[in-house]
């Protein structure tokens, strides 16, 4: 029907509709109870190895990485797991993939430094440490395991500079602590490797 002479004009449309987009589907009951055990089965694998039982910690993280594949917590866990097993290939694999879902994530980035460098690639490791440490710079871990590297690479006066920022970012890193927990000796051998002795 034509429009009445007394009807308002309605304005011309000048841009496209806009398109809404549905809400974020909740979660299932399902999907949270696979995300509560398989907290709990990291938690769990997380204190067993503390205890020092890797192969039990070993099993809850794939268990919670069963039910959770891409918690980026839980893969550097199981990553830092194998890596005490001396399982470097799986370990490596796991903090890249962590990595790959958090880009950003300095322990996850430190410890692939670390264990480049214990699987006989330092100067990647190098790297790794070196891009955690622009990401944060109080960071002490990161200087520490660099430390380990540059000393490994008989760049003593570098790996001097980067305990001392360690220990001195974290008392954790001081000569006392370390003496406590490596012995005296190992502890001894360590600081006059760092020094170039």
């Amino acid at each position: 029907p034509p429009p009445s002479p007394h009807a308002t004009p309605r304005p011309p449309v000048t841009s496209a509709p806009v398109a809404i987009s549905p809400s974020p589907r909740p979660p299932s009951g399902s999907d949270e109870v696979k995300a509560r055990l398989a907290e709990s089965y990291a938690k769990t694998a997380t204190s067993l190895g503390r205890k020092g039982r890797l192969p039990e910690a070993l099993e809850g993280f794939n268990k919670s990485l069963e039910l959770v594949p891409n918690d980026v917590e839980t893969l550097i866990n199981r990553g830092l797991t194998l890596a005490a097993l001396k399982q470097f290939a799986p370990a490596l694999r796991d903090l890249d993939l962590a990595l790959r879902l958090a880009p950003s994530d300095t322990r996850a980035l430190t410890q692939r430094g670390r264990l480049r460098g214990l699987s006989g690639n330092p100067s990647e490791g190098i790297k790794d440490l070196t891009a955690a440490i622009g990401q944060n710079a109080k960071y002490a871990e990161a200087y520490y395991f660099r430390a380990e590297l540059f000393s490994a690479q008989r760049e003593h006066q570098r790996a001097h500079d980067d305990f001392n920022t360690a220990k001195n970012l974290s008392p954790k890193y001081s000569p006392l602590y370390n003496a406590a927990r490596l012995g005296k000796g190992r502890e001894k051998k360590t600081l006059q490797r760092l020094r170039g002795e």
